[in-house]
């Protein structure tokens, strides 16, 4: 569902849960590409490539995939170190 027309959104039923978290997912990974790295100053408060990797590691966290959160915030953190 693309839509964002109240009329067409009032008939569409409610997703299940994995639907969502995937959607959620694809969505963090396609962020992580398309955002730069380089928006690391403290008063630029626009979203970059580490935030979409932590909220990403969140969103593992709440499924209980402790591996996959693990290792984004792993990564996470080495490039935070490199800074």
């Amino acid at each position: 569902m693309e839509h964002t027309d109240y009329s067409l959104n009032s008939s569409v039923l409610r997703l299940e849960e994995s639907e969502v978290y995937t959607k959620i997912i694809s969505d963090l990974l396609q962020a992580k590409s398309l955002l730069t790295e380089d928006d690391t100053t403290f008063f630029n408060l626009k979203p970059n490539r580490f935030v979409a990797s932590a909220l990403l590691s969140r969103v593992y966290l709440y499924q209980e995939e402790w591996q996959m959160a693990l290792v984004n915030l792993l990564k996470l953190l080495t490039v935070e170190a490199t800074i």
